[in-house]
């Protein structure tokens, strides 16, 4: 069965860093394993994605199938000067159903993120980093804060890319982990992701992804592949300051 695309859990429970400002005009752009923020270049003021499922057109190019009545998603991150706060409309019939705001820290990293459905909180996460800023713990809380559901715990190579994240349950237990693979340029082009059942490691999905990219070296278009089939083209625009 083909997959909709939906993506509230994975922005809400997995999402990366997002901006990080460090002084006026200027942002810092930590790792993000989301594709709306993944690995930005130059100073960005807004960056959206949607997504389309794919088409041939007549040169027989694989491109963006934008005359589609299929479900896909938007999604737009905005990140006004001077101001540590972030907001997101996913799903394009949504009417801005599902939104986040983010709480920065004094080093300009995310600390909280809070998550809406039609205005009702579903969900806030809580964000720890090591010595290098890297995020390595995302506490996700119920709306009350009063029940931790579940953490994820982040691991990362010598260049400070995430090549391991595990979400363990309350009681320590391991309830899945996703592992990623990179291109040159700093960009996700594998993501395997494996769920335990009884203790016994189990692969749930595979997803490989190939990029174009623009002048910046920014991706703005992103191929999606789930078990190897082309099921998604993730088209990226992106305003610069």
């Amino acid at each position: 069965m083909k997959r909709t695309i939906f993506f509230i859990s994975i922005i809400a429970f997995s999402c990366g860093n997002i901006f990080a400002q460090t002084k006026k005009n200027e942002q810092k752009y930590h790792y993000s394993v989301d594709e709306i923020t993944e690995y930005l270049n130059g100073s960005i003021k807004k960056v959206s994605v949607t997504s389309y499922p794919p088409k041939i057109d007549a040169n027989g190019i694989i491109t963006p199938n934008l005359e589609s009545d299929l479900d896909y998603y938007q999604y737009t991150v905005l990140y006004e000067e001077g101001e540590n706060t972030g907001t997101s409309d996913l799903g394009r019939n949504s009417g801005g159903a599902y939104k986040f705001a983010s709480k920065f820290n004094e080093d300009g990293l995310i600390e909280k993120m809070i998550y809406y459905v039609f205005g009702d909180t579903i969900n806030i996460v809580l964000c720890e980093y090591d010595e290098n800023n890297n995020r390595v713990l995302e506490n996700n809380y119920s709306p009350d804060m009063k029940t931790l559901e579940f953490c994820e715990r982040y691991e990362y190579d010598d260049d400070g890319q995430v090549v391991l994240i595990k979400s363990y349950a309350p009681n320590g237990e391991v309830l899945h982990k996703q592992v990623f693979a990179y291109n040159e340029k700093g960009n996700i082009v594998a993501m395997h992701y494996y769920t335990y059942n009884e203790g016994e490691l189990e692969t749930l999905s595979k997803e490989t992804y190939f990029y174009i990219y623009d002048d910046s070296d920014n991706c703005i278009w992103k191929y999606i592949y789930w078990e190897d089939n082309l099921e998604w083209i993730a088209v990226r625009k992106i305003t610069y300051y």
